[in-house]
């Protein structure tokens, strides 16, 4: 029966933690509103009322935020509040040539194409706005990430190394401190011995 009731309560605080998880998962999750309906469809019904291309922002509003202008969940908005930052800051730019465009800017946001070859929150119309990478471009990333990983540990070795060199420079200087203070005594004490041989001889004579 104990052993029965131990099983019991690991199913039970197994079954709790991935509850949990699921949770967690939910709400990292970018849900769309759109259901069944894919974003290269909804892009093209957006095209056809515009009477443009909408832009990747734009595809992406529509797809997270609700009649009520709420969006489906607090990443969804995360996102959205990001690329208003540097859309702002895009508009304040005084050198028009640095300026960038909204798809431009909404890339930058949620990071590029994933490691699935997916852009996120554009779905299937992804392909529409941005050129996927080929493989020597994704190598070519990956190298440059490792070089930077590799720059990055060369920094805080050389910056651990600095700072030992520092304490044993620190030591050395304390070291020499001491070293002529107890030269000075030596020779405090030399003058003080001569002084006294001086009086002696005299006492002497």
């Amino acid at each position: 029966m104990k052993k029965i009731r131990q099983e019991d309560e690991d199913f039970k605080r197994r079954s709790s933690q991935c509850s949990k998880n699921r949770l967690q998962n939910e709400s990292q999750r970018v849900h769309h509103r759109h259901g069944s309906i894919s974003a290269e469809e909804v892009k093209i019904n957006m095209e056809k009322e515009l009477a443009r291309l909408p832009t990747a922002p734009e595809l992406y509003y529509d797809g997270h935020v609700d009649n009520d202008g709420q969006f489906v969940n607090p990443k969804a908005k995360q996102v959205w509040d990001e690329f208003q930052k540097k859309k702002a800051a895009n508009l304040e730019c005084e050198d028009e040539t640095r300026k960038k465009s909204e798809d431009e800017l909404f890339f930058e946001v949620v990071g590029g194409w994933n490691e699935k070859g997916r852009i996120f929150g554009l779905g299937a119309a992804a392909h529409s706005y941005y050129d996927r990478p080929t493989c020597e471009e994704k190598n070519g990333k990956k190298s440059r990430r490792e070089y930077i990983k590799s720059l990055e540990t060369q920094v805080v070795e050389l910056a651990a190394k600095n700072d030992d060199q520092q304490k044993e420079l620190d030591q050395t200087k304390q070291e020499l401190d001491n070293t002529k203070q107890e030269l000075g005594e030596t020779k405090q004490r030399l003058v003080d011995t001569q002084t006294n041989l001086v009086r002696t001889q005299e006492v002497l004579d």
